[in-house]
C-alpha cells in the first residue's frame, strides 16, 4: 500500500482544489450564462447563443481559468445527451487543439497573461513520460488535461495520432459530462461534477495501477517455461552498507539465472524538410522558428560546418551566418563556424576526429549546422549521432544531388577500409533547409549530377515522376530554376515517403529499393578514387542494371530505350573507364561490387531490379554471366550513341 499514497494525496489534493474552485466560480459562471442568455427572446437563436458560448468557454479553458467541469455538465442540463454530447466534444476538442499548438511553439501568438508560459513549464516537465495511455486518463483531470495538450505539442507528437487519441479520448469525457447533467437539477451540480471529472478518471487510474503492479508482479513471480522449479524459497536480499534500500530480486534454487526480462518501445521521429532561398537573410525567420524552443532559457551554442566549397563561391558566407544570429539571438546563442573540404575525401576518420574536436565546447543542448555538400553531410551527421550519444543536427544541402537524396535521408556514414560508408549511422536530422540559391554557383557538373538520383526514385516508385523528366528535359538540362526545384521536391517526397511508410526506416531487412543502380556506383567511385561524381556512376549503374534486367527477360526493349534515351538526354555519360579494370584473372573489378554489397547488406543480397517504369523485384542471387553481357552491351551502346 505505500506505493498507493502519493497517488492517493496528490488525488486528495487535486479534490480539495476542485470543491475550492467551484465554491469560488460556480455562481459566478452560472449568472454569466444566464445574464448572456437572456439577452435573446427567439427560443432557438437563445440555444444557438448557448451553443457557441460553452463552445468558446470550453476552449479557452486552455489560457482563462473556467470551470469547464461545471459548463459542461450545463450543456448536459440544457441539451440532454445527445446534442450535449457533441457540443462538449467540439469545444473539449477544439481546446486541445488550441493547447497541442501553444505546445508546439504558437504561444508567442499571445501574450504571457493567466501564466502561459508557467503551464509550459509544467508541460514541458510532464512532456519527458508522456504517452497515449497518459494522455487518454488525463483527459477528465482538472489542470493536467490542459497541461497534457501542451506537453503533447512540445514532444511534437504526430498531428494525426494526437487528434485520433484526443478524439476519442473527449467524446467519452463528453459522454460522462452530458448524461451527468442531463439527469441532475442545479441544486446538485457541483456533486455531480465531482462525480464526472475526479472519481471516474481517479477510478481508471488505479485500474491502470493494479494491472501494473499486481499483474506484472505476479508475471515476475510466477515460473516461466524455461525455469520448471517454483519460487518456493525466500528472495534473495541485498543491503546496501552506505544505506537502509534493500533490493530483492527472484531467486531460483539450483539455479544461476534470473526470470527473462522483456519490453517494447517505440521512438518517434519528426522532422521536416523545409524548402526557402536565401536561409540567412535577415528578414528569413525560418531558420529561427527552429532553433527557437520554450523550454531552454539559458544561453545555446551553435556550430556551423561549412563546406569549403560554398566558401570558394561565397567568401562573405561566413560573416553573414554570424550577422544573422547576432541580429536574432544575440543574447541567447552562441554561434561559432567552421570551414572544411568537402566531397568524398572528407568521410574519413582523420576528418571525423577533427569535426569532434571542434563539438567539445558543445553540450547535448547545442546546435550543429551542417552546409555542403552529401559527402560532408554524411560525415558531419556520423559526428553528431555520436558525439554525446546525439546531438540536434540541422542539415543545409547545397547541391541538387543532396537536396533530393543525400541531405534528407537518415544514413550517416564515412568510407573505411575503401569501402563507401562501412561505418556510420541511421540517425534522422533535426530538420532538413533546402536553400535554392546555394544551388546557384554549382558548376554545371554538379548540378547534373543530382538528376540522377531523380531518375533512379522516379523508375523505382513513381513512373508519372520518369514521364516529367522525360517531357521536362530541355528545361532540366538547361537547369531552369522552376523545373529543378520541382525534380528536387518530388525526389525529396518520394524519399521521405519510403522512409516514412516502408516500414523498414532503418533498412533492418534486405530489401534496399533507394539503391537501386547503386551496387555498382560505388565500386565505380573507389575505383576512380572518388574521380567521378556519385550520380554519374549512379547514371550509369542505373542503366547497367536495367541491360541486366533485359538480360533476365524482366525488362522490355521499349523501356531500355527510354531509360537510356533520359539517361543521354540528361547530359550523362553512359561508360567509365574503370568499368574495363580487371583483377589478374581478367575479371572486371567492379563485379567485386557485388560481394561488397552483399557484405554491407548483412550477408544476404538484396538488388533491386526493374520489370517496368515504376515496379520493380529484389533480386537475391545475380547470374554473373548475364551480368557481364549486360556490361558488354552497356560498352556498344556508350559508343553506338558517342559516334
Amino acid at each position: 500500500m505505500t506505493r498507493f499514497r502519493p497517488i492517493l494525496g496528490i488525488m486528495l489534493l487535486i479534490m480539495v482544489f476542485v470543491i475550492i474552485s467551484f465554491f469560488s466560480f460556480e455562481q459566478m459562471i452560472t449568472n454569466v450564462i444566464k445574464d448572456s442568455i437572456e439577452l435573446f427572446s427567439d427560443a432557438e437563436l437563445k440555444a444557438v447563443w448557448i451553443a457557441f458560448l460553452v463552445i468558446g468557454l470550453l476552449m479557452l479553458d486552455i489560457i482563462l481559468p473556467i470551470p469547464s467541469s461545471l459548463v459542461a455538465v450545463y450543456v448536459g442540463t440544457v441539451f440532454g445527451v445527445f446534442s450535449g454530447t457533441v457540443i462538449i466534444w467540439i469545444g473539449l476538442t477544439l481546446g486541445a487543439i488550441l493547447g497541442y499548438g501553444l505546445g508546439r511553439g504558437f504561444y508567442t501568438l499571445f501574450p504571457d497573461y493567466w501564466g502561459i508560459k508557467g503551464h509550459l513549464n509544467k508541460a514541458s516537465i510532464l512532456s519527458e513520460t508522456l504517452d497515449d495511455a497518459a494522455l487518454v486518463l488525463m483527459r477528465g483531470i482538472p489542470v493536467m488535461a490542459e497541461t497534457s495538450v501542451i506537453a503533447a505539442g512540445i514532444i511534437q507528437l504526430s498531428f494525426v495520432r494526437f487528434i485520433m487519441l484526443i478524439s476519442l479520448a473527449n467524446a467519452g469525457v463528453a459522454l460522462v459530462y452530458a448524461y451527468v447533467g442531463s439527469l441532475i437539477i442545479e441544486s446538485y451540480s457541483l456533486l455531480m461534477i465531482l462525480v464526472a471529472s475526479i472519481i471516474l478518471p481517479s477510478l481508471a487510474f488505479g485500474i491502470k495501477y493494479i494491472i501494473d503492479v499486481f499483474i506484472r508482479y505476479k508475471k515476475v513471480n510466477e515460473p516461466t517455461e524455461n525455469h520448471q522449479l517454483s519460487l518456493t524459497t525466500p528472495a534473495k536480499e541485498f543491503e546496501s552498507d552506505n544505506s537502509n534500500i534493500k533490493v530483492e530480486l527472484p531467486f531460483r534454487e539450483n539455479s544461476n539465472r534470473l526470470d527473462n526480462l522483456s519490453v517494447q518501445f517505440q521512438i518517434n521521429y519528426d522532422y521536416q524538410v523545409s524548402s526557402t532561398e536565401n536561409s540567412f537573410a535577415i528578414n528569413n525567420s525560418l531558420l529561427m522558428d527552429l532553433v527557437r524552443h520554450p523550454v531552454f532559457s539559458h544561453e545555446q551554442k551553435v556550430l556551423c560546418i561549412i563546406d569549403q566549397g560554398i566558401i570558394d563561391s561565397r567568401p562573405y558566407f561566413t560573416q553573414k551566418i554570424e550577422d544573422y544570429f547576432n541580429h536574432h539571438f544575440s543574447s541567447t546563442f552562441s554561434c561559432q563556424t567552421k570551414v572544411m573540404q568537402g566531397g568524398e575525401a572528407c568521410k574519413t576518420q582523420t576528418q571525423l576526429d577533427m569535426i569532434i574536436e571542434s563539438m567539445k565546447p558543445l553540450d547535448r543542448h547545442s546546435w550543429v549546422i551542417a552546409i555542403g555538400g552529401g559527402a560532408l553531410l554524411d560525415c558531419v551527421g556520423f559526428a553528431c549521432a555520436i558525439f554525446h550519444r546525439g546531438i540536434r543536427l540541422i542539415r543545409m544541402p547545397s547541391t541538387v544531388l543532396a537536396q533530393n537524396d543525400a541531405g534528407i535521408g537518415v544514413k550517416n556514414g564515412i568510407n573505411v577500409f575503401q569501402q563507401k560508408n562501412f561505418l556510420g549511422s541511421f540517425t534522422p536530422p533535426y530538420a532538413v533547409i533546402n536553400d535554392a540559391e546555394l544551388l546557384t554557383s554549382l558548376l554545371d557538373r554538379d548540378k547534373r549530377s543530382g538528376l540522377a538520383e531523380a531518375v533512379k526514385v522516379a523508375l523505382i516508385k513513381d513512373p508519372v515522376f520518369f514521364t516529367w523528366l522525360e517531357e521536362n528535359v530541355e528545361s532540366l538540362n538547361q537547369f531552369e530554376l522552376t523545373a529543378t526545384r520541382y525534380a528536387i521536391q518530388r525526389c525529396a517526397q518520394c524519399h521521405l515517403e519510403h522512409i516514412s511508410h516502408n516500414g523498414d526506416p532503418f533498412e533492418r531487412g534486405n530489401g534496399r529499393p533507394l539503391d537501386y543502380g547503386h551496387w555498382s556506383a560505388h565500386k565505380m567511385e573507389n575505383l576512380s578514387d572518388y574521380q567521378i561524381r556519385h550520380g554519374e556512376a549512379v547514371a550509369i549503374g542505373i542503366v547497367l542494371d536495367a541491360l541486366y534486367a533485359q538480360e533476365m527477360a524482366w525488362l522490355n526493349t521499349e523501356n531500355i530505350h527510354r531509360i537510356i534515351k533520359l539517361i543521354k538526354s540528361l547530359g550523362f555519360e553512359l561508360w567509365h573507364h574503370s568499368l574495363e579494370m580487371e583483377d589478374d584473372k581478367a575479371e572486371p573489378l567492379v563485379m567485386q561490387g557485388l560481394e561488397e554489397f552483399r557484405q554491407h547488406l548483412g550477408g544476404k543480397l538484396s538488388i533491386p531490379i526493374l520489370t517496368n517504369v515504376g515496379t520493380f523485384r529484389n533480386a537475391e542471387m545475380i547470374d554473373i554471366n548475364k551480368m557481364k553481357a549486360a556490361l558488354t552491351q552497356l560498352k556498344h551502346w556508350s559508343m553506338a550513341l558517342s559516334l
